[in-house]
């Protein structure tokens, strides 16, 4: 049927909608309580902003739930009459409006948030923070197994340059490419032994540390043991290279899921 996948991703937009209020809620509710708690003990506070704030548990978040929805959503579509190809094609196309959605929300927040700063005099800086402290780049530096978890976790210097388009397009292809991550490791071990699953999720680690090295991120020397790398590449070369590892990603999501087997 014609229009099928995005009958699809407007599904998965709002089914993933939903789930995303929830999170928007508990983590603007916890940042408004370190907020506050911050402000009583030292009477002021500096902090980088909801905005920015928002990066890691954002990644974190997508990640996850782009490993439920490869386990979860493809055997319910198919179980209803729904093609493997237009429910790969529409949960990852109702995902990238929900990537662009979550982006302009949280940036939406955090400006609101700088004007009752100013407006209300309240005892707040709102700078950005390092991004990655002495001792992050020393465990960069000992272990490239650190180095991967902390690109997982850690947005890329394009994704915190303050409140420009710039920053706002990096930001959703960020969010977008820790999805895509995620679908590729749940439909791997949908169709995989556990063994050859935790290969695939260590392949995709690896993935993922190339996007983030794209975006300036520090990479471990561990072919020469030299210390740190960090590539300086312009916004569009980062950006090209970054929808390059999301490519690569999503052609080896649709190689694996269009041959596993669904109960249904």
């Amino acid at each position: 049927m014609r229009g099928t996948h995005l009958k699809v991703a407007r599904d998965m937009f709002l089914v993933q909608g939903i789930w995303t209020c929830y999170f928007l809620a508990i983590i603007l509710a916890i940042h408004i309580i370190q907020t506050i708690i911050t402000i009583n003990l030292n009477g002021n506070l500096v902090d980088s902003g909801f905005f920015l704030s928002s990066h890691v548990s954002s990644r974190i978040y997508m990640l996850i739930i782009g490993i439920i929805a490869a386990i979860y959503f493809p055997p319910f579509y198919v179980g209803n009459g729904v093609t493997r190809k237009d429910s790969f094609r529409g949960i990852l196309l109702g995902t990238l409006a929900l990537a662009i959605a979550l982006t302009l929300v949280t940036f939406c927040i955090g400006a609101l948030e700088s004007l009752l700063v100013k407006g209300l005099n309240l005892p707040i800086s709102l700078e950005q923070g390092v991004l990655l402290d002495t001792d992050d780049l020393a465990d960069i530096q000992k272990n490239i197994l650190a180095n991967i978890f902390l690109a997982f976790i850690l947005p890329t210097a394009g994704e915190i340059g303050g409140m420009t388009v710039t920053v706002l397009i990096m930001s959703t292809v960020g969010k977008y490419l820790l999805y895509c991550a995620g679908y590729l490791i749940g439909a791997s071990f949908c169709r995989f032994n556990p063994y050859l699953g935790v290969a695939i999720t260590l392949i995709t680690s690896l993935l993922v540390l190339v996007h983030s090295v794209f975006g300036g991120f520090p990479i471990n020397d561990f072919l020469f043991g030299t210390g740190i790398i960090t590539l300086n590449l312009s916004p569009a070369l980062s950006f090209l290279g970054s929808v390059s590892i999301i490519a690569i990603i999503l052609w080896a999501a649709r190689m694996i899921s269009r041959r596993t087997p669904f109960k249904v």
